[in-house]
């Protein structure tokens, strides 16, 4: 035996862990490019390098796992890595790149070697040395020694000086023990309790914007932006801290704090920043890894003072400082955070101020004395770990500013953004340190000015000066004979509508209608609610739309609360509607208005002249009131007036650009205003306005064949209801609009195969919306746009500034399209709707919105999600507080929290967490009927959880991220909640064992009973020993569950095992060698099918259990009908039986990767083999991830 076996400390165990799950990545390699001034003299350079690999035992140590236990081998001798790389003929773009690609390799810790160097040569002048270290083995104190001790070795080896004495440093392995020693004290118990206290509620991640998502097929590229601090600004800034008694360290990371907080609008942020970590005693010379990362977290609330916030970083730097020997990997797993996948826990951005005393390492080029060697030494640029990491090495000259990040989310022109705002906000500090965080602006005079006035640069021509129904009647005018509107049962010219809508509204003004009156308007998708709404505007009255699908109790509070004067509607609809809410009153008594029954009333309203009325309204007057839900418990009604419904309108016509022959869909609900587009977007061209109906009012089927069959040429829908419309061909299909939620990507690509789709935005308090652009699938996060004609949009941060290109602010709308305010609530509109600031104009208002959105560099905006608790289900606006209002009315609840979980293929759903009063039950019925006597089925929580009580946190508020994950379908899991099978029940063994625990379910995540990452290299370990089957870690990672690793580990094959194992009682090394075992034995771990009647496997066998015959005889007359030629009948081998298999039209061809073209020519047999096939890889846990080893499917004949 060569080597001796020594433990790792709890830094490596974690870069080796993070090692196993990305063996090909160079995140932790640490490559230095080292140029002298002479060519390199090759004999000395191989002398030096393999000397101090002599004398350095951690470049000759390899990495290893033995049993349960990672440990690190201490070879004896350790052979030098050198190669010698000539590029004569290269062009020095090529020269580099080959540099980098080196720099970018990556290390084999089994087998080593850890440390490699490479001599570059293009020519007798150009040579560049490239060391190459493993994080594992080193760290950039380490890197320094060595390159000093290189200068003297190779200066020795040349002759040119006499050889340096070795180095007397303690060993590494001295480290590790005292580490061990420390960590078993006193000392380890007080510094973990320290950091388990700054840690008691779990904070948010960085919620810094990025430019594209983040993915599990994320490169981890690094890139580097630079930039240089000036001395004069360094001056000031060393004098700020000389002042206030704190290093310059303290201010720039202070200064970087602020940075994240205004570019993420967060309070709470957590920063790793590095110590050197070495303790005192000998091991200032030893080489190996020492570096700590302490987790500073710090909240910036209350907009302190930029003093005040100094002195608080300061005092947080000195305690991590006196605690900065506990190790984070340890603290991650005393922790117990959950696995994020695609970033890292605790903290996302790394802070690292480097004296040059400590190191000259950069990513440009530095002249350094290397024991009297003059060279230039620069880190090259690798993979990244971590997101963000603003590097300052000082200098004497300037500080140079190097972030280093993750070129998958972000591109280098917004981190060059990043670094000059991070400077002039540098700038801000110095010349004046006593002002709160929130007043320093981070903007140029050019900035402001492109964001408040250029972006906005939306003027356009619109006709102000009349009402949204005049801009109808001149299309009446002229196109009289075209189709408006359309529904199943008739048909209505624009000259008929115009007609209809008339003689409705003589009948309303004989009424009593009077100019501003609302009139409500309660009446089924039909051409009635068209002309209902047209009739209202042109007497002159407000149109308030009545959904007939909402609780009679919500329809009652709009009325009264909408003050209505009159209703339209039908009488057995509006009997149907309120059924016995009124309690023995009638309508007109319940809210003192008339209503008006266009059945009833039909041949009185005809009799009325078909002229156009006297209107008395104006431009500035009110067109229609719409209730959204409030957070005060009740609806709150919007009210819009004329001049911002026609700008809209126009907006439309000159966006759109659709013809007098489109065919728009009517879809969305009277109640919301998206119906209004739809209305405006056909009657705006002098389209056709086709309302679907109710067999239609789901996206589905009959919706496409509608959609079909009406040879609809523009549609806006939510993304989920296009989401949800089955993948067909239609070819009328030229323009769709999303809005009312984020749009996917994934749609785009699914349906903008010649097709013009536009995203949009706004709220209801904005005109229906405000924000639009046209889309394209280039993978990117779509935006919502650009402002809409006589629009202005302005991201403003917390305190009212303009906040940069791409950081995240509130959303605030101005122009023509703003809402007049909220009906009777006039507090609530004092405080959202806002005088405009950056307009010289003293009407003008601004609306907050709520939406925290970015602007990207091109000018659109970005929608990033709500600064409260308002959501979106479906895109119907939903207040939390309003369905909590409502459920705390229950006598049995005592308190509650309404939360929004998210599911899969955007499946979201409400669940409600209830706490109960003494000898109340836990009665979800109940609770859900209580609910739906007062809210729209949306805002109805589909799941309940009771609990003893809400978790709270230090400041005793809800703490919502503490709540429980509510099981989906958790009766179908309850039966499957412990293992069956011998494989998961050996799997289930083994966790026990390592977490001591008494029981596991097969659907438990590893991470969430207890599991670590060290526990993942004991059970790793345990399968190989106890089941034979070579699992990787990252195998346990990726298969968190005891069903998901099980199908896994199936899929596997056994290892061969040495006779030592025969005598294992436990696993396949005992059964491996039973005479009777059938190696050729197929497990089934998945299983899917289609049949008659049966949509799945279950369901067919459930049908054959109860006897339920999904095949239908068929008789003669049947078979005549179906157009059967008599002839086959008295052919023997002819069967008279049907057998139908549901669904053969809803096939998602986007989600197999075929055109719908593609798709409406493929035989049906083969859409549904397709389906079937992936459902049972999908059953057997291969569905969602990728792998790049063949899986197999066996289809039965």
């Amino acid at each position: 035996m060569h080597y001796r076996t020594r433990p790792l400390s709890h830094g490596q165990l974690g870069l080796w862990l993070h090692h196993q799950k990305r063996q090909t990545g160079s995140e932790y390699n640490l490559p230095v490019e080292l140029r002298i001034k002479p060519p390199f003299d090759i004999a000395a350079l191989r002398c030096a390098l393999q000397s101090l690999i002599d004398r350095h035992e951690m470049l000759r140590t390899t990495f290893h796992q033995e049993g349960e236990h990672v440990v690190q081998r201490i070879h004896e001798t350790g052979s030098l890595s050198f190669h010698l790389v000539q590029l004569p003929n290269a062009d020095e773009a090529a020269f580099h790149q080959s540099i980098a690609a080196e720099a970018r390799s990556p290390f084999d810790l089994e087998h080593g070697p850890v440390f490699r160097a490479h001599l570059f040569i293009r020519s007798a002048t150009e040579e560049i040395l490239l060391l190459n270290f493993h994080h594992i083995i080193s760290d950039a104190y380490s890197i320094r020694t060595f390159l000093q001790e290189f200068g003297s070795l190779y200066q020795a080896f040349c002759g040119d000086t006499d050889m340096p004495a070795p180095t007397t440093a303690a060993p590494y392995e001295d480290f590790v023990a005292w580490q061990e020693r420390l960590l078993a004290g006193n000392d380890g118990e007080r510094m973990l309790a320290y950091w388990r206290g700054q840690f008691v509620d779990p904070e948010p991640d960085l919620d810094l914007p990025t430019d594209r998502s983040r993915g599990a097929l994320a490169t981890h590229t690094g890139a580097v932006v630079s930039l240089d601090v000036e001395r004069s600004l360094v001056t000031r800034l060393e004098q700020l801290a000389h002042k206030e008694k704190v290093t310059l360290s303290t201010v720039l990371l202070a200064a970087y704090y602020v940075l994240l907080y205004r570019y993420g609008d967060q309070d709470d942020l957590t920063l790793y920043v590095p110590r050197l970590g070495r303790p005192a005693g000998n091991f200032s010379g030893t080489f190996g890894y020492f570096v700590t990362l302490g987790a500073l977290r710090r909240d910036l609330s209350g907009n302190p003072v930029f003093l005040d916030h100094l002195q608080r970083v300061r005092q947080l730097m000195r305690c991590a400082r006196s605690h900065e020997y506990f190790p984070l990997p340890l603290l991650l797993e005393k922790l117990k955070l959950p696995p994020a996948p695609y970033s890292n826990s605790l903290a996302q951005a790394v802070f690292n101020f480097t004296p040059e005393a400590v190191s000259s390492l950069g990513f440009t080029p530095s002249d350094v004395d290397l024991s009297g060697l003059p060279a230039q030494v620069r880190f090259c640029e690798t993979d990244t770990w971590i997101d963000l990491d603003f590097r300052i090495l000082a200098r004497k000259e300037s500080l140079r500013l190097d972030v280093v990040y993750k070129a998958d989310l972000w591109d280098a022109s917004t981190i060059e953004r990043l670094a000059k705002h991070y400077h002039l906000l540098l700038e801000a500090i110095a010349d004046k340190p006593a002002r709160r965080i929130g007043d320093y602006s981070l903007l140029t005079p050019e900035e402001e000015h492109q964001l408040l006035h250029d972006f906005n640069e939306t003027a356009a021509p619109f006709p102000s000066d009349i009402c949204l129904h005049n801009m109808i009647e001149a299309q009446a005018a002229a196109w009289p004979d075209n189709i408006a509107v359309s529904c199943p049962s008739e048909a209505l010219s624009y000259a008929e509508l115009d007609q209809r809508a008339n003689r409705l509204a003589h009948h309303l003004i004989s009424k009593g209608v009077r100019l501003g009156d609302v009139v409500g308007v309660l009446v089924e998708r039909s051409c009635d609610l068209i002309v209902g709404f047209l009739a209202v505007l042109k007497a002159g009255a407000v149109y308030l739309p009545l959904d007939p699908r909402l609780p009679p109790q919500r329809l009652l509070f709009i009325l009264r609360d909408a003050g209505a004067t009159a209703l339209i509607s039908k009488s057995e609809l509006r009997e149907q509607t309120f059924k016995d809410a009124l309690s023995g009153r009638n309508i007109e008594g319940a809210n003192r208005c008339a209503v008006v029954f266009l059945d009833k009333d039909r041949t009185e309203i005809a009799l009325h002249e078909v002229t156009h009325p006297h209107c008395p309204a104006g431009s500035s007057d009110l067109a229609y009131v719409i209730y959204t839900s409030g957070s005060t418990g009740q609806p709150k009604g919007v009210m819009v007036e004329h001049r911002s419904a026609c700008n809209m309108a126009e907006d439309l016509k000159r966006t759109y650009q659709l013809g007098a022959h489109s065919r728009v869909l009517q879809f969305a609900s009277c109640g919301f205003d998206a119906s209004l587009f739809d209305f405006m977007l056909a009657f705006s061209s002098g389209g056709q306005l086709c309302l679907a109906p109710p067999s239609a009012s789901l996206p589905g089927a009959e919706l496409v064949e509608f959609m079909r069959r009406e040879r609809i040429t523009a549609a806006g829908l939510t993304p989920t209801a296009w989401t949800s419309l089955p993948s067909t061909n239609l070819p009328d299909l030229t323009m769709i609009k999303s809005g009312g939620e984020p749009l996917p990507a994934s749609l785009i690509e699914r349906w903008g195969e010649k097709r013009r789709i536009f995203n949009s935005y706004g709220p209801t308090e904005a005109t229906v919306y405000c924000i639009r652009t046209e889309v394209r699938a280039d993978g990117r996060k779509p935006p919502i746009g650009r402002p809409a004609s006589n629009t202005k949009a302005y991201i403003l941060d917390r305190y009212g500034n303009p906040a940069p290109i791409g950081a995240i602010g509130e959303l605030y709308i101005g122009g023509v399209g703003i809402a007049r305010g909220y009906m009777n609530r006039d507090e609530l509109t004092r405080q959202v709707f806002r005088a405009n600031p950056f307009d010289a104009e003293p009407e003008s208002k601004l609306y907050k919105t709520g939406d925290r959105a970015r602007y990207r560099s091109d000018g659109t905006i970005e929608f990033v999600g709500r600064k409260d608790r308002q959501i979106k289900i479906r895109g119907m606006r939903v207040e939390l507080a309003e369905i909590e209002q409502r459920l705390m009315e229950h006598e049995a609840v005592k308190t509650c929290c309404v939360t929004l979980i998210d599911g899969p293929e955007d499946n979201a759903s409400l669940t409600a967490y209830v706490v109960r009063r003494p000898e109340s039950l836990e009665d979800t019925d109940e609770l859900q009927s209580f609910l739906r006597a007062a809210l729209p089925g949306y805002m109805v929580p589909s799941q309940f959880l009771f609990l003893p009580q809400l978790p709270t946190n230090r400041s005793g508020k809800i703490d919502r991220r503490a709540l429980p994950e509510p099981r989906r379908n958790a009766s179908a899991l309850k039966a499957a909640t412990f293992p069956t099978g011998r494989l998961q029940t050996e799997v289930a063994d083994i966790w026990k064992d390592v977490l001591k625990l008494d029981s596991v379910g097969v659907e438990d995540s590893f991470f969430d009973v207890g599991g670590h990452s060290l526990a993942v290299v004991q059970v790793q370990a345990r399968i190989q020993d106890r089941l034979g089957i070579d699992c990787k870690i990252l195998d346990l990672f990726e298969h968190p569950t005891i069903r998901t690793l099980a199908a896994h580990l199936a899929a596997i094959p056994a290892a061969p095992r040495p006779a030592q194992d025969l005598n294992k009682p436990i696993g396949l090394a005992a059964s491996q060698n039973e005479p009777n075992q059938d190696r050729n034995a197929v497990a089934i771990i998945g299983m899917a099918g289609r049949f008659p009647g049966a949509e799945n496997v279950d369901q067919f066998w459930t049908n054959l259990v109860d006897g339920i015959e999904s095949i239908t005889d068929l008789d003669e007359q049947t078979l005549r009908e179906a157009g059967v030629d008599p002839d086959t009948f008295g052919k023997p081998n002819y069967v008279r039986r049907e057998a139908v298999i549901s669904g053969i039209d809803l096939f998602d061809a986007a989600f197999f990767g075929i055109s719908p073209k593609e798709a409406a020519w493929m035989d049906p047999q083969q859409r549904i083999l397709l389906e079937t096939a992936y459902q049972a890889l999908d059953h057997a846990g291969y569905g969602s991830r990728e792998t790049a080893r063949s899986e197999s499917v066996f289809l039965p004949a």
